[in-house]
């Protein structure tokens, strides 16, 4: 039986040569016997999703074309409920940001690129009772998407914060007034960060494909398909 390397797309190799990649980790290999009985073996150097995706999640996302209008869509759409229900004015913060040739996990470079949007703030927030509605508001329109609930942390009495997941996509929220902080000490900090003292912040995010490299993507998943996934040998 003769043993067939399987090769990454032209692009991809193109990017794994510019991007003067290290060898000194070597990338680990899958061998496999086809139904046909063809013996196959994989270089995980080659998969073209980045080691903290689902390559089918990748596939559902939006195309990374639409995410910018997608990511737009959505904050307007939870920051006019949460106007419309509390009465808040809200304001932009940072840039956005695209981020292209994030390592596989095993040596290699993804076919993705990743999409952080500007924070969304609003200069005051709801009663701490009410923040409970506020992130059910947010789970609304994130769910709608696809995404799932968010899972909510609450270090201490004054923050609450949790980002919501789904299809590569996600919207993070933080809710904090530094008049509840017991210590007294929050207002200070949030000052030297640059943050107003009680704020709700959104953000959306998303790893997606370019419309073009999708059919490259499939064709370099093919086979890999069903292998289980070894241990990432990089820290991307």
């Amino acid at each position: 039986m003769k043993l067939r390397w399987r090769a990454a797309s032209a692009a991809l190799a193109a990017a794994l040569l510019l991007g003067g990649l290290s060898a000194c980790t070597s990338s680990p290999r899958t061998s496999y016997t086809t139904a046909s009985g063809e013996e196959v073996a994989v270089d995980w150097k080659d998969f073209p999703a980045p080691s903290g995706n689902e390559p089918d999640q990748l596939l559902r996302a939006p195309v990374a074309e639409d995410i910018e209008s997608v990511s737009a869509g959505i904050l307007t759409d939870i920051t006019a409920a949460l106007t419309q229900e509390f009465g808040l004015a809200w304001a932009t913060s940072g840039e956005s940001s695209w981020h292209a040739g994030a390592g596989n996990g095993y040596g290699g470079v993804a076919m993705s690129t990743t999409y952080n949007s500007v924070s969304w703030a609003s200069g005051t927030v709801p009663p701490s009772a009410e923040w409970a509605r506020v992130v059910e508001i947010v789970n609304g329109f994130a769910s709608a998407r696809g995404l799932d609930k968010t899972g909510l942390e609450s270090p201490e009495t004054f923050v609450w914060f949790g980002t919501a997941y789904g299809d590569s996509q996600w919207v993070s929220v933080e809710i904090h007034d530094a008049a509840l902080d017991p210590a007294g000490k929050a207002a200070s900090n949030y000052a030297q960060i640059k943050q107003p003292p009680a704020a709700i912040f959104l953000s959306y995010g998303a790893t997606a494909l370019p419309r073009n490299d999708r059919p490259a993507f499939i064709k370099d998943l093919e086979p890999f398909a069903g292998l289980e996934r070894p241990e990432s040998t990089t820290s991307d």
